[in-house]
């Protein structure tokens, strides 16, 4: 976790950082903060939602109305 939070401070913008922080919390089932990453990917106008759909790090995720609205709202825009 020190090398993700690190990894986020030095690079807060770095996409890759940012989904693959998602999947560190989303691992760890620590679903706000996965969230609140793959919201600013989202906002950013680069969320993959069929990729995050599928992402086995991100199963915690996949049937919580939170995600569920946020891959909607994704795939919409």
């Amino acid at each position: 976790m020190r090398e993700i939070r690190r990894a986020l401070e030095l690079r807060p913008d770095d996409t890759n950082i940012l989904y693959n922080a998602a999947c560190v919390y989303g691992v760890l089932e620590e679903k706000p903060e996965a969230l609140a990453l793959l919201r600013r990917l989202e906002d950013a106008g680069i969320l993959n939602v069929d990729w995050a759909r599928r992402d086995p790090d991100l199963a915690c995720l996949h049937q919580d109305p939170d995600f569920l609205a946020l891959i909607g709202s994704a795939a919409v825009a």
